[in-house]
């Protein structure tokens, strides 16, 4: 009898701590593809880092869940490379240049409800769905580009030349607040290891702004007079800035996403 007893309460005490361990903290990384306007768009695949809580709610396999996510998205070769010429184009007459693309950053924060069906003790499945906001943030576009111009004048001995010219050209974005919504199955895998496939919404404001600023640096040092040493240096700046709006689409995001449940 007490052997029953003892048996009975160490199943109980382990199906708790089985169901508990749903219950709480857990890290996911997800690889994630854009779909939609923009992947047309230029936008490539990206990575997801992020993090979860989950509290069980009275009605079993029901929890409610809490989400922050950093995402980061590049563009795509062919869209990188139609930048650099665009830039090269526009500034072919400097002796050197480094172009630097936008990246884009999205930052998720949901609150939602997710239900797992345990299959056995080694594999439960689940789905989820969320809602929230996402802060989206493009870096800067940038261009940098050197000339030089290294010259005596005619007369060589009575006058020599350096300038030196930079011009940085940047492109900043102000960061958007957008509405962000996800829904995602999975599996949970020996109640630690969960894969799961999400679908990712981030929408609503239409447009962002942004700004563009031109700084040009000269450099220059010169000499007059027949075999003087007397060296003049010049050190001028100039910059100049626009601010404009550009439209955005709604951003689509498949992610696959492998997560480690304390």
């Amino acid at each position: 009898m007490k052997k029953s007893i003892f048996i009975t309460l160490l199943c109980a005490c382990f199906s708790t701590m089985i169901y508990a361990q749903k219950e709480g903290l857990s890290v996911y990384g997800a690889g994630t593809f854009p779909v939609g306007e923009c992947e047309k768009n230029g936008m490539s695949c990206g990575f997801d880092v992020g993090v979860k809580y989950q509290y069980d709610l009275p009605i079993k396999g029901l929890g409610a869940i809490a989400t922050f996510d950093i995402m980061f998205n590049g563009i795509k070769r062919e869209k990188r490379e139609e930048t650099i010429e665009r830039w090269e184009d526009n500034f072919s007459s400097y002796d050197s240049h480094r172009v630097t693309t936008s990246k884009t950053l999205n930052f998720p924060i949901m609150f939602g409800v997710n239900y797992h069906y345990e299959l056995n003790e080694q594999i439960s499945f689940w789905g989820e769905t969320a809602l929230g906001l996402t802060i989206m943030q493009m870096t800067p576009e940038k261009f940098k580009g050197r000339r030089v111009v290294d010259y005596q004048s005619p007369q060589s001995d009575y006058h020599f030349s350096y300038k030196e010219i930079d011009y940085i050209n940047v492109t900043s974005y102000k960061p958007v607040v957008n509405c962000a919504y996800q829904v995602g199955i999975g599996t949970l895998l020996w109640q630690r290891i969960s894969v799961g496939f999400h679908f990712y919404v981030f929408g609503g404001e239409d447009t962002m702004d942004m700004s563009q600023e031109g700084i040009t640096k000269t450099f220059q040092r010169y000499r007059t007079g027949k075999n003087s040493s007397v060296k003049t240096d010049r050190d001028t700046s100039s910059t100049g800035k626009m601010e404009y709006a550009v439209p955005i689409p709604t951003q689509l995001m498949l992610s696959l996403r492998i997560g480690y449940h304390f």
